[in-house]
């Protein structure tokens, strides 16, 4: 009797659950349309918690949703999808981008060459350098980008490094990155109009790129009949500290400024291997520079043809004088500083061509100036002495006339010393002035100091300390 009850008993379980069984699939088609639904919301508490809940259920059935998803207008939707299905579906990622470029939608094919650019994939470079010519900028636009987010991750590590911090790259990135840009090289050298592109490629170009671009210059205005034993000589007797120019030796030293008008203070050291400083440079930062400093001598080095330069005569100087359209790159700064930190930096906005005085003997770059539209002085930067050996400036004085500090007019001044640490150019000390009312007001001050490398650095056969002819700034 008791075996009869029982069975009983499951025979009217089963049948009571059947109904909810058959409910199942309907509430989960309205659970999931909900997190579609919310997913797409404006309101920021209502889209994160649909994102925080396919993170933790990373159900991948969601995958041709969120596809039509980046079909749409609404940008910051698209945004929020991209980076979602990188951060859910990292093993999917690939394949779900590559079907969104392929398709005729324009908002499908933007966010896909995003999200391309935050996979690390010796890929991605082939796949988006078509898009920097295509006809429609949002496109161009979108693979600059991605292609910019396969180089910089190497800077940020190196960033880290040199600051204190421990990061390791790998070799895979290290080959993205040098896929990417040479994707960009090979398409500015076919459009070198696109203003987009020549920003972004002046941004990130290193040191390789850079030679490379006035070795092409050279030969192509041979070529073509025009008179380069100027140039020739100005790029070789320049290229150890103007441009995107590769250190020698790695650099390990401590920096200490103070900005008078706040009364504060800053202290960084630094170690420093050649690689690293090459990739910072990336970030826009200097480790032998040390200040913030980007001349018209920079752009020359590192865009010869984007700056039109031409030699002309100058009836009140016996030095060479190359003339330079800056226009397309109007900014310039200079400030003291360091990485991201910087006090009272100057900068000119407005600048529309260039002059670059040199000795027509040696090539050693003299004097530099920069003017506005109006042929207004805006910046005079002079070499006034060089360090032994004559290939690195021992002190440079920059005038800023033109000038702006922040959102009002500054007329400011730099006087910077330079000096060696195992062969490696690297500043001792730099002070900036204001002009006001004709007199100069000191407003910041670095110094140098040089270290040796860390003991994990030397190696047993490694001289450090030797090849510095100058003294550190405390002695």
């Amino acid at each position: 009797m008791f075996q009869r009850s029982s069975w009983l008993l499951l025979a009217l379980a089963l049948v009571v659950c059947l109904p909810l069984a058959g409910d199942e699939p309907g509430k989960i088609d309205r659970i999931r349309a909900d997190l579609l639904r919310d997913l797409q919301a404006p309101e920021p508490p209502t889209h994160q918690r649909a994102v925080e809940q396919i993170l933790l259920n990373r159900d991948a059935t969601l995958l041709p949703d969120l596809e039509q998803f980046l079909t749409r207008k609404d940008s910051s939707l698209r945004r929020r999808v991209t980076m979602l299905v990188l951060r859910a579906f990292p093993d999917q990622a690939f394949n779900f981008f590559a079907r969104c470029l392929a398709t005729d939608n324009v908002h499908s094919q933007e966010a896909a060459a995003h999200g391309f650019g935050y996979i690390s994939d010796t890929r991605i470079a082939k796949i988006l350098e078509p898009l920097l010519g295509h006809p429609e900028r949002l496109l161009r636009v979108a693979a600059m980008r991605g292609l910019q987010s396969q180089i910089l991750p190497q800077s940020q590590l190196a960033f880290r490094r040199v600051s204190g911090g421990e990061a390791e790259q790998t070799a895979k990135m290290t080959r993205c990155k040098v896929l990417a840009l040479d994707a960009i090289e090979r398409a500015y050298q076919s459009n070198p109009t696109d203003a987009d592109l020549s920003r972004m490629r002046l941004r990130l170009l290193d040191s390789r790129i850079s030679a490379t671009s006035r070795e092409k210059w050279i030969s192509a205005s041979a070529a073509a009949g025009k008179d380069v034993a100027g140039f020739r000589k100005l790029f070789n007797a320049n290229e150890g500290w103007v441009g995107r120019a590769r250190p020698p030796a790695r650099l390990d030293y401590n920096f200490s400024m103070v900005n008078f008008a706040s009364d504060s203070s800053k202290e960084i050291e630094i170690h420093a291997k050649v690689e690293d400083m090459e990739s910072i440079r990336m970030m826009g930062y200097d480790l032998d520079r040390v200040i913030h400093l980007r001349t018209a001598a920079d752009l020359l080095f590192c865009t010869p043809s984007g700056t039109l330069p031409e030699s002309v005569s100058d009836s009140d100087s016996d030095s060479g004088v190359i003339l330079l359209q800056v226009s397309g790159f109007p900014f310039r700064h200079a400030g003291i500083g360091l990485l991201n930190i910087s006090y009272w930096e100057g900068t000119i906005r407005n600048a529309d061509h260039a002059r670059i005085h040199f000795d027509v003997d040696s090539g050693r770059i003299i004097e530099e100036s920069i003017f506005d539209d109006s042929g207004q002085l805006l910046w005079k930067l002079e070499v006034k002495s060089w360090l032994e050996g004559g290939r690195y400036p021992a002190r440079i004085k920059l005038d800023m006339p033109g000038g702006r500090c922040g959102a009002r007019a500054a007329h400011l001044r730099f006087d910077l010393t330079y000096q060696l640490s195992r062969g490696a150019w690297v500043l001792k000390q730099g002070t900036t002035m204001e002009v006001v009312d004709a007199e100069e007001e000191i407003r910041a001050h670095c110094e140098v100091d040089l270290l040796p490398p860390p003991e994990s650095e030397v190696a047993p056969e490694d001289s450090s300390g030797q090849g510095s002819d100058a003294a550190t700034p405390r002695e």
